[in-house]
């Protein structure tokens, strides 16, 4: 072969990690603004700084813990509490509460990443929770849920280490009809609206347990027993009207005295899954099955001075997959509304949306 050298031939070997997304099915923004908590498909919570949308913790999920909704609660310091165990729990001003389709709602404890107390809805599956707006002073903050088997219940956490901290059950409503889906909080706390599977809404008194309003969505057929007709979404504004997102693709705001229909959108070509607004309640975001991002708005009505209509603004697809969760969240210092959408799908991307 000659005298000459040999040349080498130099091999590159890569390796490539199987990505395995997970989809994000719920979103909650801490009060101010400054923390988002989302949940994905496979369980895992993950925190969010809204100043750089930086994730700042991470708890992995376990297997079977279907995570189907969120909340920020702040935890209430009773009489039984010592000095030692006040100072502890002041430690963090507001809990994150998670709930899943197996039945049990948790206390998640951030700075160790590990759950903090748990409690079963003894319900079955909660496909719905959400904490009051305004707590009474003096009194815990309550935490309403929507279970499977058509009650609500209200759940209190008391802070602290002591027995008796945690989570615990106050108050359940009576039952109703079909598999409770969506809810939401009056503007004062002292009404709930429920959405059903069974094509109504209704509008529970917290103070006494008791229904004071029926809404029937849809065209106004009763649906047969086979058949659902689900209300995925539920939304109160500030001046308490009711905005409902269900199966048909219709997104529907409701008077909140007499529960009648004001106006009916269909942008959607299929299920309406989550609803947002911002916080003045002059926009409306809706998104679901279709990926579709709509926007809703209110204007001045030319038909006289001081009237006001809802009109269809414009709508975008940011996503290629079907869209589970929406949420307000206001950065600190940034100037304006911001929205985070977190995106249903096989890609698990978690986005965050522009101006409201």
């Amino acid at each position: 072969m000659g005298g000459g050298a040999r040349s080498g031939l130099e091999l590159h070997r890569s390796r490539f990690v199987e990505w395995q997304p997970a989809a994000v099915v719920a979103i909650a923004v801490a009060p101010g603004g400054s923390t988002v908590a989302l949940a994905r498909e496979s369980g895992d919570l993950e925190i969010y700084d809204t100043a750089d949308w930086r994730c700042v913790a991470r708890v992995p999920g376990k297997e079977g813990a279907a995570i189907s909704c969120l909340t920020w609660v702040a935890p209430f310091i009773g009489d039984w509490v010592d000095a030692d165990n006040a100072a502890a729990a002041d430690d963090v001003p507001c809990r994150l509460l998670s709930a899943g389709l197996d039945g049990v709602v948790t206390e998640w404890d951030l700075s160790a990443l590990r759950a903090r107390s748990t409690t079963d809805s003894h319900g079955g599956a909660v496909w719905a929770m959400a904490a009051e707006p305004r707590p009474t002073d003096g009194e815990p903050q309550r935490v309403a849920i929507a279970c499977d088997d058509g009650c609500i219940r209200l759940l209190t956490l008391l802070g602290g280490d002591g027995v008796g901290s945690g989570l615990s059950h106050r108050r359940s409503f009576l039952r109703l009809q079909g598999r409770l889906l969506s809810l939401a909080w009056g503007v004062g706390g002292t009404q709930i609206a429920v959405g059903t599977s069974v094509g109504t809404i209704h509008i529970m008194q917290v103070a006494t347990l008791s229904e004071v309003m029926r809404i029937t969505v849809g065209s106004g057929d009763k649906p047969k027993e086979s058949d659902e007709r689900c209300t995925w979404a539920l939304t109160y504004l500030p001046d308490g009207t009711l905005v409902s997102g269900g199966q048909d693709g219709d997104v529907t705001f409701w008077d909140k005295r007499f529960g009648t229909q004001l106006y009916t959108f269909r942008q959607h070509g299929a299920d309406v899954t989550c609803l947002a607004s911002n916080p003045a309640g002059t926009c409306v975001f809706a998104s679901g099955i279709d990926s579709q991002v709509c926007v809703f708005n209110r204007i001045e009505d030319g038909a006289g001075p001081g009237l006001e209509k809802w009109t269809f603004g414009s709508t975008k697809r940011p996503h290629t997959h079907d869209v589970r969760a929406l949420a307000m969240a206001h950065a600190p210092g940034g100037g304006g509304d911001r929205d985070g959408k977190g995106e249903r799908g096989k890609d698990g991307d978690g986005g965050r949306g522009g101006g409201g």
